[in-house]
């Protein structure tokens, strides 16, 4: 394994955004990864997940300057509860609508 100091892998890190292409592949992994969430959230409640309503649109953990949201839903199998976030996307929305789901958006950041 070879070693990399900090500067090198901030540099490498530097120059993979700072080309036009690469950042519209990262926008398409994005928009992937988002509906791999949706699908996981969709897989869920096939398998009797409940959503517990309201549904939080909050500033993704992830997020630089809180700029990218996403939506927190707390789910309810039996005596389980877990928490699934999804980012914000069109589809994502149209789910929540399709749903009638209740959102709730957090109005501290």
């Amino acid at each position: 394994m070879r070693a990399v100091s900090l500067n090198q892998k901030y540099s490498a890190k530097n120059t993979f955004y700072q080309s036009a292409d690469m950042n519209s592949k990262c926008e398409k992994t994005d928009k992937n990864s988002a509906n791999a969430y949706l699908g996981n959230l969709r897989e869920s409640l096939t398998d009797g997940w409940k959503i517990i309503q309201p549904v939080f649109l909050r500033p993704l953990w992830s997020s630089v300057n809180n700029e990218k949201l996403g939506f927190h839903f707390v789910l309810q199998r039996g005596g389980t509860i877990r928490l699934m976030t999804v980012p914000k996307t069109t589809n994502t929305a149209r789910f929540i609508h399709d749903q009638h789901l209740d959102v709730q958006e957090n109005t501290l950041f």
